[in-house]
């Protein structure tokens, strides 16, 4: 049998069929995000923009969603738990990564760059960028550093066939540079076609960068080029590299611009997933983008304007107007110049003379259907009283609670797609940690005593540094995940009450440990510890003193019935009538038990304090 040959040509060897699918992503791109511009603008509004005055919505639904949802949503920095699949290998790692990754977090104040993505979310998608760059350090010990990139979603691609994320065969965004920027950083590293490069036209006014258009003549000589990852495009079993990343431009020279390559395809450097992360509120079958939830408000919110619009028009256009005689204008302008109470006189006064004639303004059916277009935009939008913390005839606690909580199950959802974005990009962080021997991060002390708690090395009082590099094992070992309400607003009262439940827990439980120590109560009051948002709380609990206590208190019980077993000794003492040589313990009494309540304070015994007083006072009444 004849052998088969794939006689295709490779596609990504060509730079016009690159072009070629990069031009049909962008087109599908483009038509999807059409209507975001005239979005944007009425977000901003007329204090903003004076070119909409006269045309803005009155029912700012966009600054409505997006000041409500995203306080909810992305308020703090994250805090990542990151643990390993195999404890007896990488726990310790896993618990240096957490510690690097969390110190990070800080450091970049990432919560900021998630309000901008946020934003863009909210209207349509979020996409950004993983990359690592140098910083500090010296030639002979340099340093990187995870760093995260915000992209536009007009700046950003993928391939137009595909039906979801993860179908897809390429993914590109649009980069652009001060020409003469690029020109020096590609004479310092290689790969680079110099001709080429020379040979891009500078463009004024940047498209799908997102950016505003250039005022004032405002001109910095800046050149675009697509860089393109295929994923697909593996020649070796390198578990750091996934895929190459071919770089694109359009360069002129003859009568039509042409697709060039600017460098040779280079290997990418990062995980399997590759560098970007969008950010979707809602799937859309058949298309691998993504559906804002503006997006999916749009034609309510049109219509509510539409109407709200006109009956702001019809009561501008309100009028009373005092219809009188031409012969009497004298005495019209009398009434017209009248103060609120006055009376006039009007000599032969007759009522046929003068009228009153209001121009008509708002109608009851028209405000009726304005207020019915609100109420399905809120149903649509999830932006009803309880979500906005509004109870209409509050004052029960069942009340109160929705009106605080504010959110329901379509909320949560939309909480969760932010979450698993914000994990997945954070895993992209956390690659570069584990792998990158570039990256350097100090071990922090909190880090080095769970580090010896977990049976690791005792790092107390030593300089360490967590580094990163392939020796580390499989990056797959390692599980991330966000802490519970460590990214929402929490209100004090909210905290302060699940403070108080959680102690009266802690109390309910701390009898029965050492009761049942045979129950995982570390495993429960961790899970206990992330719902009420007290994470790592099980860590707390001594298993070992648990234990101890438990041994104590079997020999505490077991104590009364070795007491009435008879003595094979002598007795320490016998009864003689009186006291001890100490005026102490009677020496009546064997030294194995203690004496009865009824036996206290009686003749020839020790009284306790306060009894002999009483005992008096009691005789003295008597």
């Amino acid at each position: 049998m004849a052998e088969l040959r794939d006689l295709s040509p490779n596609p990504w060897e060509d730079p016009k069929t690159v072009r070629r699918e990069i031009e049909a992503s962008e087109q599908q791109r483009n038509r999807l995000l059409a209507p975001l511009k005239e979005m944007l603008e009425k977000y901003e509004g007329p204090g903003r923009r004076d070119d909409i005055a006269d045309s803005y919505d009155r029912e700012n639904h966009y600054f409505e969603w997006v000041s409500l949802v995203l306080p909810q949503t992305l308020f703090r920095n994250p805090k990542v738990n990151v643990s390993s699949k195999r404890p007896s290998v990488s726990q310790w790692d896993a618990i240096a990564v957490e510690h690097a990754l969390n110190r990070w977090i800080k450091d970049t104040h990432y919560i900021r760059y998630l309000e901008r993505l946020g934003v863009d979310w909210c209207f349509s998608y979020g996409v950004g960028m993983v990359t690592v760059e140098s910083y500090g350090g010296d030639f002979d010990d340099p340093r990187q550093r995870p760093r995260t990139i915000y992209l536009d979603p007009g700046q950003f691609g993928m391939d137009s066939l595909a039906r979801s994320w993860e179908e897809s065969r390429f993914m590109f965004h649009k980069c652009v540079e001060v020409k003469r920027d690029l020109l020096r950083r590609a004479k310092a590293e290689d790969g680079w076609d110099m001709e080429a490069l020379e040979s891009l036209a500078t463009e004024q006014d940047m498209e799908g960068v997102g950016r505003p258009k250039p005022e004032g003549g405002v001109n910095r000589n800046e050149v675009a080029y697509w860089d393109v990852w295929v994923p697909e495009l593996n020649d070796d079993d390198d578990e750091t590299h996934h895929g190459k990343i071919l770089t694109l431009g359009m360069c002129v020279g003859g009568e039509y611009p042409q697709s060039k390559f600017l460098r040779k395809p280079r290997r990418y450097y990062g995980p399997r997933w590759g560098p970007y992360t969008l950010f979707g509120a809602y799937s859309v079958p058949r298309s691998a983008w993504p559906m804002g939830p503006l997006q999916a408000h749009e034609g309510h919110n049109r219509e509510l304007n539409l109407h709200a619009r006109a009956n702001s028009i019809s009561a501008s256009r309100r009028k009373t107007v005092l219809l009188y005689n031409e012969s009497n204008k004298e005495t019209a302008s009398k009434i017209l110049k009248s103060k609120d109470g006055e009376g006039v006189g009007i000599p032969g006064f007759e009522k046929q003379m003068f009228d009153v004639f209001q121009t008509p303004g708002v109608t009851e059916d028209a405000l009726a259907y304005e207020q019915w277009k609100r109420g399905a935009l809120e149903r649509v939008s999830g932006l009803n009283d309880r979500a906005k913390g509004q109870v209409e005839g509050g004052g029960t606690a069942t009340a109160d609670a929705i009106a605080q909580r504010g959110s329901d199950a379509r909320m949560s959802y939309l909480e969760q797609k932010l979450y698993d974005a914000t994990k997945r990009q954070l895993q992209t962080v956390a690659w570069f940690y584990w792998n990158n021997d570039m990256i350097v991060e100090p071990i922090p002390d909190d880090a080095k005593q769970e580090i010896a708690l977990a049976g690791g090395p005792d790092l107390s009082g030593v300089e360490a540094n967590w580094e990163g590099g392939p020796s580390n094992g499989p990056f797959d070992d390692l599980e991330l995940d966000i802490e519970p309400y460590s990214m929402q607003r929490v209100d004090e009262a909210g905290m302060q009450a699940r403070a108080m439940q959680m102690f009266q827990t802690l109390l309910q439980a701390a009898p029965l440990i050492p009761q049942t120590p045979w129950m995982p109560w570390r495993q429960t009051l961790d899970h206990l510890g992330k719902v009420m948002n007290w994470p790592d709380v099980g860590e707390g609990v001594n298993m070992d003193l648990a234990n101890q206590v438990a041994q104590m208190m079997l020999q505490m019980q077991a104590m009364p019935e070795n007491a009435n077993k008879p003595r094979e000794g002598p007795r320490l003492s016998t009864y003689s009538g009186g006291r001890g040589s100490n005026g102490g313990q009677p020496t009546g009494t064997s030294m194995s038990r203690m004496a009865r309540p009824s036996e206290m304070g009686k003749v020839g015994q020790n009284p306790m304090s306060g009894y002999s007083a009483g005992r008096r006072a009691s005789l003295g009444s008597k």
